[in-house]
């Protein structure tokens, strides 16, 4: 019961948000749309591997857009994005699709149907110095972040399937709002909802996950998190905590820091450890310089350290490129 009070709630925003749109002009105005991607290769060397490796770091490609209707404040938008891999030539793996939706954005917020990241997912980039590398911190070797939780799709993982999410606009100087859920026609699906608070040099928020109905008999598997990041005088300190036991067997926690050295250099550090099911701990050093534009190159070492079997401890050298447009 306490899950489809919350998918009603939900849907009637939605028919409601729809319904002003019927009585609004909806003359078409011109469509508008940005294509955008990136290729980030890096090459690896790991301690548990007998070579180096080549990896993409989440290389993509998209493109996003909207078109207003008539003289309201309402825009129609879009969003199709896929994920590619350079170093891949496998048909059917070399290509997979991400965040791809349709929805509504005005003076009410944002709705979106289809495929999209779930609150819970949203943001771990902003406060992981690591994000989108391989000593990111759901990544296989630093294991300080949920991964089912932030990655992968479907009605449980960081990509939501079949979705529908609503956010807010910015109220009460600087707060806001964010709400999902699945309609897969399961027993189980997902519920999420965040409280977000930014500024120019700050950002607080706390998230909550619920994948529904699991077993049959009214259990659900929860998880929450909270984080944030605060700017002053050239560095970033960043933290994360997850109490995601309930979920994937471990409650993590992560503190970063990034420390802007001159216009092209920064040094990045994190640390952070598991507890549960997994017994853990690492830590990551990087430098990651600007070549011009939207191009930047890295080199970076981390280390895992397993507390209940010395012989899983693992250490990675990264020296990665990115080129963003």
């Amino acid at each position: 019961m306490f899950n489809k009070t919350k998918k009603f709630a939900l849907s009637t925003l939605s028919l409601a948000t729809l319904f002003a749109f019927g009585s609004a002009n909806v003359a078409a105005e011109e469509l508008y749309y940005d294509m955008y991607g990136n290729v980030h290769v890096s090459l690896d060397s790991q301690d548990s591997q007998d070579n180096p490796e080549f990896h993409s770091n989440t290389s993509s490609f998209g493109i996003k857009g909207g078109q207003k209707l008539g003289d309201s404040d309402t825009e129609v938008i879009f969003k199709l994005e896929w994920q590619l891999d350079p170093t891949a030539r496998v048909r059917g793996e070399a290509v997979v699709d991400r965040d791809q939706w349709v929805g509504f954005k005005g003076n009410f917020g944002k709705v979106t149907f289809g495929t999209a990241t779930s609150n819970y997912k949203q943001m771990g980039g902003k406060v992981d110095p690591m994000y989108r590398t391989q000593l990111e911190a759901r990544s296989a070797l630093m294991r300080i972040a949920s991964r089912q939780l932030h990655s992968g799709a479907g009605i449980d993982r960081g990509r939501l399937t079949k979705s529908v999410n609503y956010t807010t606009p910015k109220f009460g100087n600087g707060f806001q709002i964010i709400g999902n859920t699945t309609f897969s026609g399961s027993d189980d699906e997902t519920f999420g909802a965040g409280v977000r608070h930014s500024g120019d040099k700050h950002l607080i928020y706390v998230d909550f996950f619920s994948d529904g109905d699991t077993d049959g008999f009214g259990n659900s598997e929860t998880a929450v998190k909270g984080g944030g990041f605060y700017k002053f005088s050239g560095w970033k300190l960043s933290a994360q905590f997850e109490s995601s036991e309930d979920v994937d067997g471990s409650d993590y926690w992560m503190v970063g820091a990034e420390y802007k050295v001159n216009d092209k250099d920064t040094l990045k550090f994190s640390t952070g450890a598991a507890d549960g099911a997994r017994e853990s701990s690492s830590f990551a050093i990087m430098w990651d310089r600007k070549l011009g534009g939207m191009t930047n190159m890295y080199v970076g070492f981390g280390a895992y350290d397993d507390d209940n079997n010395s012989a899983l401890d693992d250490d990675m050298l990264t020296f990665g490129v990115r080129y963003r447009y």
